[in-house]
């Protein structure tokens, strides 16, 4: 960081006072000339010693920032000073592969978990009780919490990776989350059906264990602070749910059990689930916008930034069964059909569907009916095809049997016409020998770009197709319109990394043998292996022996390598690396509102002054963390944290 300072007044002063000088220094005798000129050179000298001690030291950086099995392992080996520890024979610690262990930060979850779970239990609370009033089963008056506890197990990160985004501007972050809890979760349910309605039950959930995958994802990047416009958080897929129960009855009351209850067990699992599917399970997501002090232009583009929006159209043709299974005890079934996209192991609700007609006591129905579905990712979603037996007048439709189909492997912009068989839920992921009869339909997936075009020849559906992508194209031309306004934000792609235009940064390159280009660093530490290889036994040596001492730990060794209670943060390093180039662009920006804005105004008349700042393209090293529970509301954190920029 430089600042300049000067004036008129000042020039003039500082002229006189050099001629002043200047003509002393001709009076004096030699020997004062020969110190100055001495000083003059040792400070030169050692300047540019100094610059390249630190550029030694920004190299090192640079080439230490991923390592891996074989750099270490060659680390210990070269440098023949090193101290022996233990832990040199010992590689089980070592951190391989994409994904990463996060034992740190579960430390820290499961510190805060009694005030997160109490945050959170009143809000859950809110939420269910009504939808378990809403789908309560025929013959349940009242369906309520008796106790609602989270319990004192917190959820656990399995590993954490950075994945390739969807967008040029945000970054994808993908966990693993597992909570083997303890919660103490007791529903007091009462009715004709329990017992006449003489007395209520309370039905004990035991044993949960909730698994998923979530993906989080720093959206519309942009050239001012804080950087990241908003969070999105959203699950991949429906989560694993297991659970037990333990029915309490009423003292004096015989002992009953949950399957004698038709439809309690459905409402306990859709209340436990439903929360989930409704609000954070793929295409829904929570969002929060970070930016919120923008200007409302550059908001909304946020907002349309963190909206999951439909990628393309998905055209179906239920064509028709046959030797369908009956499933009527008396008659003959009156089949149906629910067409719409889930994930791949839980089932689409019925709301979520599309249905077809009825037809009436026939086993080889036909429909010839056409369907338009939102595809919102083809990777994720997949298309279910359900056949039902109508019985409105019995208030129940069975399952007949379903088709599942994975979106990705649809062929872009082709047809599928295909007989498909019809399994139970429980029977799609295996084979068998149960016939329940064969479904045909029609696939044909369009991306947005021509899904508006009429695919089926009729003009209400060419409408249909057209109006849900009204809101997509709506966002993607916001966007656009704050892209192009690039004095107020810009985004999209990354920032252009210029050359490098100083001998400090050319130094930096030439001791890691990249050439002079601040693209070539920055590819470099993106794609470093991390095994040091593309350096030479000398000049490794020359680059680490200028690394400082810490915890009598040197050349470049990092200290979750050689202490157990730090860990590795290599995804903060990875997510760094990419936010970095927004990050130095914002700092620019910031500094030219100082220098245009702020200084004129500020400083004293006859008196001007600039602020130039540049961060340079290394960005900080976060070597490794560790946390210390202090008790109470307290946590600590230890951030083991290298500086070394080419700025």
């Amino acid at each position: 960081l430089r600042t300049h300072v000067g004036g008129s007044d000042i020039v003039q002063t500082a002229k006189a006072a050099l001629a002043a000088t200047l003509t002393t220094a001709s009076d004096a005798s030699g020997l004062g000339l020969k110190v100055t000129l001495g000083l003059l050179a040792y400070t030169m000298v050692n300047g540019r010693r100094n610059r390249s001690v630190r550029a030694r030291r920004a190299a090192a950086n640079v080439a230490t920032r991923t390592l891996r099995t074989g750099g270490i392992r060659r680390l210990t080996n070269l440098i023949s000073w090193l101290p022996r520890h233990e832990w040199v024979a010992d590689e089980s610690w070592l951190a391989e592969g994409d994904v990463e262990q996060v034992e740190w930060l579960n430390n820290a979850i499961s510190t805060a978990w009694p005030f997160i779970s109490k945050a959170v239990e009143s809000t859950v609370r809110k939420v269910i009780e009504p939808k378990l009033d809403k789908d309560k089963p025929k013959g349940i008056n009242s369906m309520t919490f008796d106790t609602f506890n989270l319990g004192t197990m917190a959820p656990r990160l399995e590993h954490i990776a950075l994945v390739p985004p969807d967008e040029a501007d945000e970054i994808q972050i993908q966990t693993k989350v597992t909570w083997k809890g303890n919660p103490n979760i007791v529903f007091r349910v009462e009715g004709p059906s329990i017992y006449g309605g003489l007395s209520p039950v309370k039905i004990e959930v035991t044993d949960l264990v909730v698994s998923g995958t979530a993906k989080v994802t720093l959206a519309h990047l942009f050239k001012e602070l804080p950087v990241v416009g908003g969070v999105q958080v959203t699950l991949s897929e429906d989560p694993y749910v297991a659970y037990g129960v333990n029915v309490k009855a009423a003292p004096g009351m015989p002992a009953l059990s949950l399957s004698s209850i038709p439809g309690l067990q459905s409402t306990i699992t859709h209340a436990l689930t439903g929360l989930m599917r409704e609000h954070i399970v793929f295409p829904k997501s929570i969002n929060v916008v970070v930016a919120q002090g923008h200007t409302p232009q550059t908001v909304r583009a946020i907002e349309d930034a963190l909206m999951v929006t439909p990628v393309g159209k998905l055209y179906v043709t239920i064509v028709g069964a046959k030797k369908l299974r009956n499933s009527e005890l008396m008659g003959t079934s009156d089949p149906y059909v629910l067409v719409a996209l889930g994930s791949r192991k839980v089932p689409p609700l019925a709301a979520d569907s599309h249905r077809s007609k009825t037809v009436q006591n026939n086993l080889n129905p036909q429909w010839d009916e056409h369907f338009v579905v939102d595809v919102c990712s083809t990777e994720l979603q997949c298309l279910w095809v359900r056949v039902y037996d109508d019985g409105a007048s019995y208030g129940t439709n069975d399952l007949m049997g379903s088709a599942v189909l994975p979106l990705a492997s649809l062929p872009y912009n082709g047809t599928i016409s295909n007989e498909y068989p019809l399994k139970r839920q429980i029977e799609l992921s295996k084979r068998t020998k149960i016939n329940r009869g064969d479904i045909t339909f029609d696939v044909r997936y369009v991306a947005n770009e021509i899904s508006l075009k009429n695919q089926f020849g009729d003009d209400d559906d060419a409408q249909t197709a057209a109006a849900s992508p009204a809101r997509t194209i709506q966002a993607k031309s916001t966007r656009q319109l704050v892209l192009r306004s690039s004095s107020t934000v810009s985004c999209s792609a990354a920032p252009s990394r210029p050359k490098v235009n100083s001998q400090f940064q050319a130094e930096i390159c030439a001791m890691l043998g990249l050439k002079p280009d601040a693209r070539a660093l920055h590819k470099h530490m993106a794609s470093d292996p991390g095994s040091l290889e593309s350096l030479t036994d000398r000049r490794l040596k020359h680059l680490v022996s200028t690394m400082p001492m810490r915890m009598d730990l040197a050349a470049g060794l990092p200290l979750w390598a050689a202490y157990p209670d730090f860990s590795r943060v290599k995804f903060i390093n990875e997510l760094m690396l990419t936010i970095w180039p927004y990050a130095a662009a914002a700092v620019k920006r910031e500094c030219d509102l100082l220098n245009t804005d702020v200084f004129p105004s500020m400083l004293p008349p006859g008196m001007w002054g600039k602020v130039k700042a540049d961060i340079g393209t290394i960005p900080p090293t976060i070597e490794a963390v560790r946390m210390f529970g202090l008790g109470g509301d307290e946590i600590l954190m230890e951030w083991s944290v290298k500086i070394a920029g080419d700025q």
